[in-house]
């Protein structure tokens, strides 16, 4: 069974706002340098300015406290309207992570993801221990774990590991995480947002999803 790569977590509390119904939404393609592209929805921005530094910089506090090293590089996308810091009524994002090791270290993009139904047992346990002991320490919790599967995504095969988690008492938040294989390198995209607005987000973002396209092979 090839490495597991837990999720790096990028949790904040959120105020509330109102989007435009999915008939509505447009997307917008993204070029992403040496990973390939990505369509996102007119009612996500990408997170930039004040309010990225300001992300980043409570993302490595929270990992350094849980004794966590950050690697690879990143990207998020997140609802419209928190670049400016306005009151925005859910939360959703989008984030794509590059992890590089060693020529060999992962299987090709090309690739069918080979696990058994025992190693996806094991694998499932083994991820959801770790990230509930990762999560307690930041007031999470995983309230529904859907485990790991194998997913079809823009017709590659890919693993898959989903969840609901909650902070505190806000509305939970679903969460899945796509694993691409690609050689010497690891492409995650992790996809959430509030169970409750899943009528504004779920639609949009399975079309996000299944538009990922990974043209840096190698």
């Amino acid at each position: 069974m090839r490495k597991i790569i837990l999720p790096t977590l990028f949790i904040l509390a959120l105020s509330f706002g109102v989007f435009a119904q999915s008939s509505d939404v447009t997307f917008e393609q993204f070029k992403i340098t040496d990973v390939g592209s990505i369509s996102i929805p007119s009612i996500m921005e990408l997170q930039s300015g004040t309010y990225k530094e300001f992300s980043e910089s409570l993302s490595k506090d929270l990992m350094k406290k849980q004794g966590i090293e950050i690697t690879g590089d990143g990207i998020i996308f997140q609802q419209k309207g928190l670049n400016d810091f306005k009151k925005v009524n859910t939360y959703a994002r989008v984030i794509i992570e590059t992890t590089v090791g060693k020529q060999g270290n992962y299987g090709k993009i090309t690739s069918k993801p080979t696990l058994t139904k025992q190693e996806i047992q094991y694998a499932s346990a083994i991820l959801k221990k770790q990230l509930e002991d990762e999560l307690k320490g930041i007031g999470l919790k995983i309230v529904k774990w859907n485990g790991v599967s194998v997913d079809n995504v823009n017709s590659r095969s890919v693993m898959k590991v989903a969840y609901l988690r909650q902070l505190n008492n806000n509305p939970p938040v679903y969460v899945e995480i796509l694993f691409f294989e690609n050689n010497d390198r690891l492409h995650k995209l992790t996809i959430s947002y509030r169970q409750q607005d899943a009528s504004i987000w779920e639609e949009s973002l399975r079309k996000t999803k299944n538009s990922f396209t990974v043209t840096n092979v190698k």
